[in-house]
């Protein structure tokens, strides 16, 4: 089984957090059953966090903000493989999408093969336009969907439909901590923070000798 830890809850939520954990497990074990085939190399570790990465972007000249309810980012105990980071206020308001919300995580981590990996040419495509790096990373998470079983197939296509209202948003933003990916960074590596920027720099390096 994944750790689901209660590392960045806070004291007057640790005395609900066995809930909270229930609610995160039998989403998760839902998802994991429906897989078809044995694509996920290894159990991803979920940590819920009190906070949320906001990001913004220049689209048509206009600046977009971009909220990350939940993201698969490299695991704080072991940078090399993935872990999901959702955020308390989607699991505590949103439990019914949770499900969904899960599986199109593990559909990201399936399309990365359970690996941290980042190369210039992944930096580049970012500067170069963000929109359009965050949309095919998406398209790579979609082709993944065809390893999910019926009925989380659809929860996670109805999720992707839900997340992206204004709805969703004011419910799951609402007095939540707003961060940059900077603060996340910081925040969930914490002494480690040094140990990890070194690690992603090894990794851009590797990919200038591949």
């Amino acid at each position: 089984m994944p750790i689901i830890s209660s590392k960045y809850v806070s004291n007057d939520k640790l005395v609900c957090f066995e809930a909270i954990r229930k609610t995160i497990e039998l989403s998760y074990n839902q998802v994991i059953e429906s897989l078809t085939e044995k694509v996920l190399y290894y159990m991803p570790n979920v940590y819920p966090i009190p906070f949320m990465i906001a990001k913004t972007y220049t689209v048509h000249a206009k600046i977009v903000r971009a909220l990350f309810y939940s993201i698969v980012y490299p695991d704080k105990s072991n940078f090399e493989m993935l872990a999901i980071y959702p955020t308390l206020t989607l699991i505590e308001r949103l439990p019914e999408h949770l499900t969904g919300a899960i599986g199109h995580e593990i559909a990201h981590i399936i399309a990365l093969e359970g690996k941290v990996s980042i190369s210039k040419s992944d930096l580049y495509s970012i500067l170069r336009n963000r929109e359009e790096n965050a949309k095919s990373k998406e398209k790579k998470a979609e082709a993944a969907y065809k390893y999910f079983n019926e009925p989380v197939l659809s929860e996670i296509i109805r999720w992707d439909r839900i997340s992206m209202q204004k709805g969703t948003e004011e419910i799951v933003s609402k007095d939540i901590q707003l961060i940059s990916q900077q603060g996340f960074d910081r925040i969930v590596f914490q002494e480690n923070i040094d140990h990890f920027y070194d690690f992603i720099k090894s990794k851009l390096a590797k990919s200038e000798q591949n």
